[in-house]
């Protein structure tokens, strides 16, 4: 059975725009020596939900075209859209919550 390679325009699509939502994104490092602050936690935070969502669009995208070649093939893209939510809300959520935290506790010291 001749092998077919991935739809090239859906795919590199995808990758273009995966390339340029991660481009948008600041770099922030954090100094391993000094607490970051809740703008600095949430900015961790958005950063990594749009990493993984423009994993997400590419992994999706592979899947699709990979079950439209194959009958064999029983997943499809809300399965993988389901096991991404599921992952962003296990790593983002406890950063935010953190990033409310830090900011509540800086907003009491202050005080």
């Amino acid at each position: 059975m001749r092998r077919l390679p991935p739809r090239p325009l859906a795919l590199r699509g995808r990758s273009i725009t995966t390339s340029s939502a991660l481009k948008r994104q600041p770099a922030r490092a954090f100094h391993p020596q000094i607490n970051p602050d809740g703008e600095d936690l949430q900015d961790r935070a958005d950063t990594t939900r749009i990493w993984l969502r423009a994993t997400q669009a590419m992994v999706s995208e592979y899947i699709k075209d990979t079950a439209d070649r194959s009958w064999a093939v029983q997943v499809d893209r809300r399965t993988v859209d389901r096991y991404f939510d599921e992952l962003i809300v296990r790593l983002i959520h406890p950063i935010e919550i953190a990033a409310d935290t830090v900011r509540q506790e800086g907003t009491y010291r202050a005080a």
